[in-house]
C-alpha cells in the first residue's frame, strides 16, 4: 500500500494505469481516512484510464477557473458577484 507517515501527517503514492505519479498529502492524521482517500484515488485513476470516464468537477473549482478565464472582461466583479 502506498501511504506512509510524514511527521503526523499521512502521505499516498502510487502510480495510475497510465504510467502517471502520484504523490501527494493525504491533509489527514488517521490512517483509516488516508487509506479510504488513497483507494478512491486509485479507483477513480483506474475508471478514468479503463473506462474512459471524465474526471469529476466540482462547482468550485468551475467558477475558480472560470473566473481566471475571464478575468479580462470588464463586467468581471459583477460576473463573480452573480457566481
Amino acid at each position: 500500500m502506498g501511504i506512509r507517515k510524514r511527521g503526523s501527517i499521512w502521505w499516498i503514492d502510487f502510480t495510475t494505469p497510465s504510467g502517471e505519479r502520484v504523490r501527494r498529502s493525504a491533509e489527514t492524521e488517521s490512517k483509516a481516512d488516508a487509506t479510504e482517500f488513497h483507494d478512491r484515488l486509485m479507483a477513480e485513476a483506474w475508471r478514468q484510464q479503463k473506462l474512459d470516464e471524465a474526471p469529476r468537477r466540482s462547482w468550485n473549482d468551475a467558477v475558480v477557473r472560470w473566473c481566471k478565464e475571464q478575468s479580462h472582461k470588464a463586467t468581471a466583479e459583477e460576473d463573480k458577484a452573480k457566481l
